[in-house]
């Protein structure tokens, strides 16, 4: 399987079936809209005011579809609490999309104007929320700011002036009383009133001036040197009373946010009315922008897409079938044209497209890169986990989350992957006699090594299967060189390496086995033969100076530096596999102690046998969630740098068409 060949196709058509037309496109869905040419006496609608009207409604739904779902959550947070009587409404924790059909998809409009009044009446619910919190966040500054004066008790209102004498009620630090009491020494006339239990600490305390007129002026001033504060509160009640009111219009407005909140929930029945609608008009807003790519005259219009090119003929069937007069004319794509890109591989391979679209969709002019790479990423996956008790518990879980899920056609690709990665780990486990970190005896079943047991063995056998993909790699590139009608280039830079490989392996084959000088003298011709080679293919391509063309030879030789690096790159394998198993057998053994240490009567041995088998659940749970994700970024990495990095260039961009960007649905 490859990349689907894709079509432009040029439409004519008339204007009083542009909106049939439209809806038969995105009902068949495989066209992507694109700029459509110039044509004489034409003109390109603007439809900035349609779609301004719609991306109201779609900012509308997007606020109710998230303030529910927060709403809900914050309820339960509440509940929890105790603070909020509300049940969390049962979810279907494997549902997808919603599931409805096109009909019911084009007759969800037909109740906007209730759907967007229910939206109205949960925008004043959000209002009053908004209100009641600010205005409690009011009240809790007046809260800080009355708090310090509890320890009076006369209303704030009774620190006026008389004709003589000046009454002032303020706050300073507590520990500044000594300060405080050396200033009111000075006036014998007037007297500050400090009460302080704690002169140590720093806390605002308040203090009551009295003072003739006179001295006032001169009392403020030593006051404020040593940061003294003025009351500017002006009420009829004590502090206390005060405080007392403000909390109980605290609590009254606590009382209306938690029934507002209970009001929102209730909202909850309509999710799904407002995503559909939300999906419509996403919809809607996509062909208004589709539609300001078309040239329109009077009766007519004219407008082009991309297509498969298998779908050309299905689609002119369709126009026929539903009567609509609309010449089409499907051409190959031009060197310049920016072409969608569209993979068909089979179910084992599709899955895989996701992580190759992570990195970058192939380019429509290039090959598909998934085949090759899924066999690596398999391959490499169970290696990194190397467990057949922790595949085979992926492979199942993610095969029936994936039956029970449902997803529609395209998605749940990572839990595919997940899941095949699950037996290529039981596979490699089964290899590795490891099952849940326990090595059975060999005699009873077979295995062909443990890598706890023989370490060197599995970092020969990363290195190995690295190296083997970085050949396959360069391969692929010397493909795509001569695709490129670079045939020397491929000859030289690429099998060049090839001639090297085979040399140093005859050598290595006869120094470690066969022994004979012949041969020997025979893999040092063929490696040197292949240097020759790579330094031909440095030289091409450069000027005609012949410094440079060494250089670019040498420089061609010193590459072995990266692919050395890149072969090491691959010893990650080797330490995740053992990651794997020594945590593995750590909690074994951490099961193993406590049921020793527990090892005193019936309830000893029942008491270890529960604390154990809880530790191991735990254990090796948490075993394969973290050592899953990090084979899971560890492959992508390795396939990203070390194998794409060789031969792919992607920068691709994802067949798109009319009517597959929805959200929240799926039709039938």
């Amino acid at each position: 399987m490859a990349i689907v060949e894709m079509k432009k196709v040029t439409a004519i058509a008339n204007t009083i079936d542009h909106e049939r037309i439209m809806k038969l496109l995105v009902d068949f869905g495989v066209a992507e809209i694109t700029e459509s040419i110039e044509f004489d006496d034409t003109i390109k609608p603007n439809r900035t005011h349609e779609k301004e009207t719609i991306e109201s409604k779609l900012a509308l739904l997007t606020f109710a579809i998230n303030y529910i779902d927060s709403t809900i959550k914050t309820a339960v947070k509440l509940a929890k609490k105790g603070k909020l009587e509300y049940t969390k409404p049962k979810t279907d924790l494997f549902k997808s999309k919603i599931t409805l059909s096109k009909e019911e998809f084009s007759k969800s409009v037909e109740n906007e104007d209730s759907t967007f009044s229910l939206i109205r009446e949960i925008e004043e619910l959000n209002r009053t929320r908004i209100e009641l919190t600010s205005d409690n966040n009011k009240h809790k500054v007046n809260l800080s700011a009355i708090a310090p004066y509890l320890s009076i008790n006369l209303p704030f209102n009774a620190f006026v002036s008389t004709k003589r004498i000046d009454r002032i009620l303020g706050l300073v630090k507590s520990d500044r009383k000594q300060i405080v009491n050396e200033i009111a020494e000075k006036f014998p006339n007037s007297t500050i009133i400090f009460d302080v239990e704690n002169e140590k600490n720093a806390k605002p305390t308040p203090i009551v001036v009295l003072s003739v007129k006179e001295d006032t002026e001169e009392i403020m001033r030593e006051l404020t040197a040593v940061d003294f504060v003025k009351c500017n509160i002006d009420l009829e009640q004590t502090p206390q009373e005060a405080f007392d009111k403000v909390n109980k219009e605290i609590k009254q407005n606590n009382v209306k946010i938690l029934d507002a909140i209970k009001k929102s929930t209730e909202y909850y029945v309509y999710q799904d009315e407002f995503k559909i609608l939300y999906d419509y008009y996403k919809l809607q807003h996509s062909i208004q922008e589709a539609t300001e790519q078309f040239r329109f005259t009077r009766h007519t219009f004219a407008f082009a897409f991309w297509t498969p090119s298998r779908d050309v003929d299905k689609i002119k069937a369709m126009l026929d079938e539903n009567n609509i007069d609309c010449y089409l004319e499907a051409e190959d794509p031009l060197p310049t044209d920016n072409v969608p890109t569209y993979t068909e591989n089979n179910a084992i391979v599709s899955p895989y497209e996701s992580i190759t679209n992570m990195y970058s969709p192939p380019s429509y002019r290039e090959k598909d890169p998934n085949t090759i790479m899924s066999i690596f990423y398999f391959l490499l996956f169970g290696i990194m986990l190397g467990d057949a008790a922790y595949g085979l518990l992926l492979a199942i879980g993610g095969f029936v989350i994936y039956l029970l899920k449902k997803p529609k056609k395209g998605e749940g690709k990572l839990l595919l992957v997940i899941a095949m990665g699950g037996i290529s780990t039981a596979i490699w486990g089964f290899l590795f006699g490891s099952w849940f970190g326990i090595t059975p005896d060999k005699s009873k079943l077979w295995y062909w090594f443990n890598p706890l047991e023989d370490p060197l063995m599995m970092l020969i056998l990363s290195l190995g299967v690295g190296f083997l993909q970085i050949v396959v790699g360069m391969f692929l590139q010397s493909l795509k060189l001569f695709r490129e009608h670079k045939p020397m280039y491929a000859i030289f830079n690429v099998y060049g390496w090839y001639v090297v490989f085979i040399g140093i392996g005859i050598y290595a084959l006869n120094a470690f086995i066969i022994k004979k000088s012949a041969l020997s003298t025979a893999g040092l011709v063929v490696a040197i033969v292949g240097v020759v080679m790579l330094l031909i293919g440095g030289a091409l391509g450069k000027n005609k100076k012949f410094f440079s063309r060494v250089l670019g030879g040498f420089k061609n030789i010193y590459g072995v530096t990266n692919i050395l690096s890149d072969v090491l790159s691959y010893a990650r394998l080797f330490g995740l596999g053992l990651a794997t198993g020594v945590v593995a057998m750590v909690v074994n053994q951490i099961c193993s102690v406590i049921r020793g240490l527990l090892n005193f009567g019936v309830v000893g041995m029942i008491l270890g046998w529960i604390v154990s088998i809880v530790i191991y659940v735990i254990g090796h749970v948490f075993n394969l969630a973290i050592n899953t994700l990090g084979t899971y970024v560890h492959n992508c990495r390795l396939q990203y740098v070390e194998f794409y990095g060789r031969f792919y260039e992607g920068g691709g961009r994802i067949f798109n068409p009319l009517g597959r960007d929805k959200k929240y649905t799926y039709l039938e």
